[in-house]
């Protein structure tokens, strides 16, 4: 709890040297042997303990960090020397690692008033000695290594107001006398292994309680009526326990509480308990996740306390629609309401919650669109509403978000175009998810201005064309996943520039082309290049060597590759093989050429042929005249009728006469 962590280290430790005969010594002597000892213990590279000097005429209690008492005044009783930097086995700073037992001369020091060893090193558990230590007021033992049981000898300490030991490893049950302590102030043992119930009366036997810490533990039975009566409580926190039964209706008259933390229990109530909050003015943080709560969140939430910064009720099974009046929580931060059963429209009011930083309504039943008023959010630095209902577009306003740093629209209905206004927001960093919609069109070229986003989720869309060249301005992206779309062309290029790459999901698109060698050479750790028209060899280097790391299903002209791809041989690379792919490019201007040239050639010969004959029937003409034109009848009257008498001769083709 950041409110006693405001309190000094006041860290009284273990004094290595006193006299050889303690009785004899005074108390100023065995303090200042203590703390001389003490210091040649510790390494100090800030010099926080320059002014430790042995003088005479200087007392050790105008030392730094060095508290003695009012009344015994050179008895020190405190040494306050947090954050100091100091190093060492036995250092006092907060920071430090301190280890080994708690050695057994610390008990001499009987005025101990405040005791911190808070986040260290220690081990073996808490001496039952500190309970000798009756004038102790703070005792501060979180974040070490204790473990077995809190000591029953602990009940001792009735002047104690402040006991913290969070994060350890104790435990058993708290014994029963430290809850008659009636001072206690803060009482925190968050994150242990302790059981056992709380005491029904411990609202009338802490009465001037202010914190009460017990999440993180196993804890069971009902939540404790008369915490109400405890009327200082400032925060309960009850989470991560096993506590069963109705919440305690009375926490209302809590008028100093402003935090409540009661999530993951099994605790079985309606959410209108909420309604008895309402006189807590100022309540700060209301943490109820994961405790079973049922019904419809009421309309009095609107008289919860204006200063109200957290509501967190996720994973119960609150129902119905989110009240308009969830506008007037206008100190309203952080809203969590994920994994609950709302429906209807997400109401336009959120939009006048201006201070809103973060906000969580994922895995509902939300319907309609998401309300443009959104835009006005220019706090919000992530944004939760994927799976649930939500159609319409994504409105162009969330590029107001300046801040934002996540967005999740995924597994919704919305349709539409990518707005370029979202894509400029060069604020996104951890992930941009719009994976599992209808969005259509192409992704715009805005989306170089996302230099610092890790992940960009843009599957399962009906996204087309081809993906812009900018991607390669998204120099930080270490997680792409653009399939499931329509996307086409060759793998691009620019994508050779995103050095951190680690996981490429370009599936189920319509991808051509050869399989660039860059992709080998990139850190990629997972590649999903399945089901799309990629030919060709695949690279042997980087990802490629690992069969499980790479996904090339359905592309059925690769080839090559490791042989756990099972991937056909590659054909021979000879000169046949090499002509037979030449880019269509060559191809098509080479052959219009040619045939344009044989043309050429056809043409010619036809003009020639045409020429010569013109030429030949010209020469004909004369020769022709030179001789008499004779009829069939002259010639058969002449030889008289082919007479055998008239033949000269005959041979393999026939015979003739004159």
């Amino acid at each position: 709890m950041t409110s006693y962590n405001t309190v000094k280290c006041l860290i009284l430790f273990i004094f290595f040297y006193f006299a050889s005969n303690p009785a004899t010594c005074s108390i100023y002597e065995a303090d200042l042997r203590a703390l001389l000892s003490f210091q040649e213990n510790i390494i100090d590279p800030r010099g926080a303990l320059d002014s430790w000097r042995y003088n005479e005429t200087v007392n050790y209690c105008t030392w730094k960090g060095i508290s003695c008492s009012r009344r015994h005044r050179t008895r020190v009783v405190s040494i306050d020397l947090d954050s100091q930097g100091l190093l060492g086995s036995l250092s006092p700073h907060l920071d430090n690692k301190l280890t080994g037992n708690v050695p057994s001369e610390v008990r001499s020091l009987l005025k101990l008033k405040d005791l911190g060893l808070s986040r260290n090193n220690l081990s073996g558990t808490i001496p039952s000695f500190i309970g000798n230590f009756t004038f102790l007021e703070k005792l501060s033992l979180s974040h070490c290594g204790f473990h077995g049981e809190i000591p029953e000898s602990l009940i001792h300490l009735q002047n104690l107001k402040w006991l913290t030991l969070e994060d350890n490893m104790l435990t058993g049950r708290i014994p029963s006398g430290i809850y008659n302590i009636s001072s206690i102030l803060v009482f925190a043992v968050t994150t242990n292994h302790l059981q056992g119930n709380i005491p029904s009366d411990i609202g009338f036997s802490l009465p001037n309680l202010k914190f009460l810490g017990l999440g993180g533990n196993n804890f069971t039975g009902f939540l404790p009526i008369s915490l109400s009566n405890a009327s200082f409580l400032q925060s309960i926190v009850l989470a991560g326990n096993w506590f069963t039964g109705p919440m305690p209706k009375d926490l209302g008259s809590l008028s100093a509480l402003w935090g409540l933390s009661i999530g993951s229990n099994k605790i079985q109530d309606d959410i209108s308990f909420i309604s008895s909050l309402t006189n807590c003015t100022n309540l700060k943080n209301l943490k109820s996740p994961i405790t079973f709560l049922t019904g419809v969140l009421p309309h009095t939430i609107a008289n919860l306390s204006t200063h109200l910064s957290l509501l967190a009720m996720s994973s119960n099974l609150i129902h119905g629609t989110i009240p308009l009046a969830i506008g007037d929580l206008t100190g309203l931060s952080i809203l969590v309401l994920e994994n609950n059963l709302f429906s209807g429209p997400i109401p336009l009011p959120i939009g006048g919650l201006t201070k809103l930083q973060e906000i969580y309504l994922h895995a509902n039943k939300f319907t309609g669109k998401l309300p443009f008023s959104l835009g006005n959010l220019t706090l919000l630095n992530a944004i939760y509403m994927d799976i649930n209902n939500i159609s319409g577009s994504i409105p162009p306003s969330l590029g107001n978000c300046s801040g934002l740093l996540v967005l999740n629209l995924s597994n919704n209905n919305l349709i539409g175009p990518i707005p370029r206004e979202l894509l400029t927001l060069s604020s996104i960093s951890i992930f941009l998810d719009l994976s599992n919609n209808n969005l259509l069109g192409s992704i715009p070229s805005e989306v170089g201005s996302l230099r610092n986003l890790g992940c960009l989720d843009f599957s399962n869309n009906r996204l087309s064309g081809i993906v812009p060249s900018t991607i390669s301005s998204c120099i930080s992206l270490q997680q792409l996943y653009l399939g499931g779309n329509s996307f086409h062309g060759e793998i691009p290029q620019g994508l050779s520039l995103l050095k951190g790459l680690q996981e490429l999901d370009l599936s189920r698109n319509n991808f051509s082309g050869l399989i660039p060698s860059f992709l080998g050479k990139l850190s990629l750790e997972k590649l999903n290049l399945s089901f799309n028209k990629l030919q060709g060899p695949v690279p042997v280097k980087g990802v490629f060597q690992n069969a499980s790391a790479v996904s090339l299903e359905d592309n059925a002209e690769l080839c090559g590759g490791i042989s756990e791809l099972k991937l056909r041989s590659c054909p021979p690379t000879d000169s046949k093989k090499k002509n037979s792919h030449i880019p269509l490019k060559i191809i098509v201007p080479v052959s219009v050429s040619g045939a344009i040239f044989i043309a050429i050639i056809a043409f010619s010969y036809i003009f020639i042929q045409h020429k010569t004959k013109s030429r030949d029937d010209l020469y004909a003409l004369p020769f022709e005249s030179q001789f008499q034109r004779l009829s069939y009848g002259d010639l058969l009257r002449a030889t008289n009728g082919f007479s055998m008498a008239n033949m000269i001769g005959s041979g393999r083709f026939g015979s003739w006469a004159c």
